[in-house]
């Protein structure tokens, strides 16, 4: 059982697989269990295989994992899984907050992309075109879906987003790095993490930033909130119990949270998002 996404667990993981000799790991479960078999295996060798029982972000099938330090959590890149199963009986059954904060992760690609754009614009990083160009797709077709609205328990709907999510993943495997899936609006929500006391679902807060980082870039959000809001996507941070003034905190805090990673925050201020977060949720 894997009770937290912590570099502790994945160190106890590591000594059962060798007093073991394992030769494959299945990881059945939500995020935490995925990123600690997935470290877990990454650090010693052994293949992993991805069974996920929610849909709650692109972590299912990605080479990074979210842990847990003692100086914080980071996103470590390690080996892309073996391969996945998704029964979609078993994805059902999950509470629809969790599909929704799925839907919310994908989205935020249309933001990250944009993100890492303007940092090789700037010269800091260099965009992977294979990449950028699966991401994009991806999230591209899976909104075109969604704006016919959708029942998010529905097979169908699973089955869009599972491979919306799939695609987010390989393409962050082609890239080396999480950058075609995470950008300003992912530094928004890590720093509601700090900021929280009970954090919402990670792609939750994505999906709210996502919102927010476009207006911030002047683009036009008109379809995006409406097919969110189809969906029943939280049109808001304040109708989620996130005050405005908590919201815009994080945006100020949100580049600490991953330094080196440049993104739209870097170069606005104050005056800007306030004027986004009107735009965007007022």
């Amino acid at each position: 059982m894997v009770e937290h996404a912590s570099w502790e667990e994945v160190k106890r993981f590591k000594k059962f697989i060798e007093k073991n000799r394992n030769d494959l790991i299945v990881g059945v479960g939500g995020g935490r269990v995925l990123d600690v078999s997935k470290l877990a295996g990454g650090e010693t060798g052994i293949p992993f295989l991805s069974v996920p029982t929610t849909l709650s972000n692109d972590g299912i099938y990605s080479p990074v994992a979210v842990i847990s330090f003692e100086d914080g959590i980071k996103s470590v890149q390690t080996e892309l899984p073996l391969g996945i199963v998704i029964d979609v009986e078993v994805i059902k059954s999950a509470p629809g907050i969790y599909l929704l904060a799925g839907v919310g992760d994908l989205i935020a690609n249309m933001s990250a992309l944009k993100d890492w754009e303007l940092a090789e614009s700037e010269g800091r990083e260099k965009l992977e075109r294979i990449a950028y160009l699966i991401s994009r797709d991806a999230v591209e077709s899976f909104v075109e879906f969604a704006s016919n609205g959708y029942d998010v328990h529905s097979p169908i709907f699973i089955e869009r987003l599972s491979d919306g999510l799939l695609a987010s993943g390989i393409s962050m495997a082609i890239a080396g790095t999480s950058r075609p899936a995470s950008g300003s609006e992912h530094l928004i929500s890590h720093a509601l993490d700090k900021i929280l006391e009970k954090p919402l679902p990670h792609g939750i807060q994505t999906g709210m930033a996502t919102l927010f980082t476009e207006c911030l870039r002047g683009e036009d959000i008109s379809l995006l909130k409406k097919t969110m809001e189809k969906l029943g996507f939280p049109a808001s941070p304040e109708e989620v119990g996130i005050k405005k003034e908590t919201f815009l905190k994080a945006v100020e805090l949100g580049p600490e949270t991953r330094k080196g990673r440049f993104t739209i925050l870097d170069i606005t201020g104050r005056k800007e998002w306030e004027e986004a977060y009107k735009k965007a949720f007022e």
